[in-house]
Formats: structure tokens, sequence, C-alpha cells
């Protein structure tokens, strides 16, 4: 990747001197941002050194980046390597999409910045409060609005979320759909800041119960195997997955490593998902067969 310091030779100079003329300290990471992003979208940027680009053609670029990259494309960007946006940066992200009446988009960074700048104590709980969750976007949102009407529809959601205990029930309960079909009903007559706030709670509690029970999941697979091996069972009947009826359970193992680290952004849809979910019973079945004497 090409070195932050190719565009801002400036940070090499002591504070104060050579400093980019017009733009706010903080909006250096923001600009960085846009080269990273627009270069994962084959865009790359225009300004061989952005310290004497025009301010104005700098904005159109922003701007085309904004109108070239979709949601999703924005959602996988970010948590592929959360390095790359500062909180300032999130900020300044947040509210440039806030100006552009990017509902979307806006809700990606919110939700994001939570998942990365919550308090640790926040992921010791099954839960958090919509006050201390108002508490950290504060700096993005501002404070919130009165309590809606459908708030308790989405607490609901929250508290069925805090019960489960596979990562099943995800699936078999439909709480991904729910969820999204409650934020689109929402979203129809606009996302103010308590509805921001709400849903990137929700978003987070999603993340974090999905991520706690995705490890599990893990854990109990790879236990699996090793009880397999323990048997002197090396090979799985895998053809329920479209694989040979003759996998080596080696190989599973290094499958399992590989799925360490989920990408969150698209767990409902996402092959891995449901393949690490029908291994599950693969591997369930297989363990209640007869030992081979």
């Amino acid at each position: 990747m090409v070195s932050r310091l190719h565009y801002f030779p400036e940070l090499l100079t002591p504070k104060g001197q050579g400093t980019m003329q017009n733009a706010h300290a903080t909006d250096h990471g923001l600009v960085w941002f846009y080269v990273c992003l627009g270069k994962s979208l084959g865009m790359e940027c225009p300004f061989p050194d952005l310290k004497t680009a025009d301010p104005k053609q700098l904005a159109t670029w922003l701007d085309k980046v904004d109108t070239r990259v979709t949601p999703t494309e924005l959602r996988r960007f970010l948590q592929d390597d959360e390095g790359r946006a500062d909180d300032p940066t999130l900020r300044r992200l947040a509210a440039r999409f806030r100006e552009q009446h990017s509902p979307d988009k806006l809700f990606i960074v919110v939700a994001e910045y939570l998942y990365r700048f919550s308090p640790e104590w926040f992921q010791e709980q099954s839960t958090v409060s919509l006050a201390d969750v108002a508490d950290v976007l504060k700096p993005v949102l501002g404070e919130l609005t009165a309590n809606p009407e459908w708030l308790p529809d989405l607490e609901e959601l929250i508290q069925e979320l805090s019960a489960y205990e596979h990562l099943h029930q995800f699936t078999s309960h439909g709480i991904f759909d729910r969820g999204r079909k409650l934020k689109a009903r929402v979203a129809s007559k606009g996302l103010d800041t308590t509805a921001l706030v709400a849903f990137a709670r929700f978003n987070y509690l999603l993340r974090k119960t999905f991520t706690t029970l995705w490890d599990a999941e893990l854990w109990w697979i790879e236990q699996a195997l090793t009880e397999l091996e323990s048997r002197a069972e090396f090979f799985v009947d895998c053809t329920e997955i479209g694989q040979s009826p003759i996998v080596p359970t080696n190989e599973l193992f290094q499958m399992v490593c590989e799925w360490k680290r989920p990408m969150f952004s698209d767990y409902a849809q996402d092959v891995t998902y449901q393949r690490v979910q029908k291994i599950r019973q693969i591997l369930d079945n297989a363990l209640q067969q007869p030992e081979v004497v």
C-alpha cells in the first residue's frame, strides 16, 4: 500500500511547520481514508501531492468516491481494516454523510463508531442500555430526542437476542430479517438521532452476540474433530456441503482456522456462515455413530 507520508509529507515536519493550508488537522485522516477507499474501488487518487492539490478539485474527487461506493462496500471496507479510520475521522465521515442526507451510509459509520469506541465494559455485559449507547455516540450525533412508539418493538428483539445460546438460533428465529424490516419501517419516516442510536445499539448487540456464538461454534467443531481423531476416524463425509465424502479431518481443522475472524457484514447471506452450521450437524451425526473397532 502507498505510504501515508507520500500524500502527507508535512507529517514529517515538526508540529506547526509546513501544515496543509485551509484544512483542519483531522481532515488529513479523512482524506487518507478516501485515498484508501477509492483505491479499493479502483479509483486511484488523481493528486500525486495532496498538499498542493486544489481544494475544490479535491472536494470534487471525494464526492465522486461517495457517489461510487455503495453502503455494502463501505461497510465491508470499514470492517476489513479497523486501522483506516480513527475517532476524529469517523466523526467527520458521519458529519459528511449527514450533510449529504445519506442515511444508510450514516448509519453504517455510526454503528462502526459504536463498535470500535465503546468502553471495554460493554463487552462484559450481556446487554447495554440505550442511555449508555447514546453517551458513546453523543460526539457523533448529539442529544437523544423523545422516545418513539416503535422503541418497545426493538427492545423486544434485543431481549430475545440476549437469550440466544446457539448460532443456529439467528437463522431459526429470523432475527436478521425482523431487525431489517423494523429498521426499514422506521427509516421510511426518516432516521432521527434516537433511531440512529437505537439501531446502532441493536447492531452492536447483534454483532457481539453473533461473534460470541460463532467462536463457541468453532470451538465445538474443533472439539468434535479431536474426538473423531481420538477414535482413529480421520475422514468425514462432507457431501452435504458439496465436498468429498472423505474429507480429511486436518483439512477441516484448517478451514476452522480460516473462519476465526468472520466478516460480520455478510453474516446473513454468507456461504461460510451456512457451512459452519452444516458442518456442526455433520460432525454431530458422525459422533453419534458407533465407534469403529
